[in-house]
């Protein structure tokens, strides 16, 4: 049953194979574990061959809001597109790609974190009396301005870096249009991964009910009284706030006023 439109339908069998297809691929992702291989082998190519040090230097909250915030429209104009579909009438279609734009989402979270621990061991080769990573994947406090700050300045590329260990092992799995989403994503939570603050993410349960001043329903229903359906992105939650276009995006369907 979809929640998404009320149109009634046409009668239409067209294309119903390909959406088949397209839900046998997003059960295989839903289904698959997400190990995350690699990434660490080459990582000091993209190490600056003379390391650099500016402590005033370093992954910032406010530009990795800022840098949300843009992808963040770009997403929420590409689900308006695809919501609008004349061709899904039951909205079937859109869930479908919200769905797989949840494992990307997840799998890019993953990526970041693998590739925020290879970093680390390739910093603690000059920084030997460092700790290792807390299991929360907070940077143990006492250093944690200094390897945002090492990352910040000695990275040659980030964005080459991220797309470079993407493009390894994932360019194949999605499409074009995915494939962009996983590495921006992916350079997106690096980013909070790096930060030298702390960056939360926040998700809600399924069936819970929808909060307004915590989550932004991408299907965009009209409704005084709505529940969630399931979290497509997880809300970035920093000093008791959520970032500006940063809350929960999640896909909502109205109930019934008792």
């Amino acid at each position: 049953m979809s929640f998404l439109f009320s149109k009634k339908s046409k009668g239409k069998t067209a294309k119903v194979q390909s959406d088949d297809k397209m839900k046998e691929k997003i059960k295989k992702e839903e289904s698959k574990e997400l190990k995350i291989d690699g990434g660490g082998e080459n990582i000091s190519k993209y190490i600056k061959d003379k390391i650099e040090s500016n402590p005033n230097n370093y992954f910032q909250v406010k530009n990795i809001e800022n840098e949300y915030k843009k992808l963040e429209n770009e997403i929420r104009q590409l689900c308006l597109d695809k919501n609008g579909d004349d061709d899904d009438e039951d909205g079937s279609k859109f869930e479908d790609f919200l769905k797989n734009l949840k494992n990307i989402s997840e799998i890019a979270i993953k990526i970041s974190e693998k590739l925020k621990k290879d970093l680390y061991k390739e910093f603690q080769k000059n920084n030997k009396n460092t700790k290792n990573l807390k299991k929360d994947n907070k940077v143990d406090e006492g250093c944690i301005n200094e390897f945002s700050s090492w990352c910040k300045n000695n990275l040659r590329d980030e964005k080459q870096f991220v797309d470079d260990f993407c493009q390894k092992d994932y360019e194949k799995k999605y499409s074009k249009e995915e494939f962009d989403l996983l590495k921006k994503l992916t350079k997106i939570y690096l980013d909070c991964e790096l930060c030298n603050e702390y960056i939360e993410y926040r998700k809600c349960d399924e069936k819970c009910d929808f909060d307004n001043k915590e989550m932004f329903d991408l299907a965009e229903i009209r409704s005084s009284k709505k529940k969630v359906k399931f979290c497509v992105l997880p809300g970035l939650f920093y000093n008791g706030e959520f970032f500006q276009n940063g809350k929960m995006h999640v896909l909502a369907y109205p109930t019934k006023n008792k």
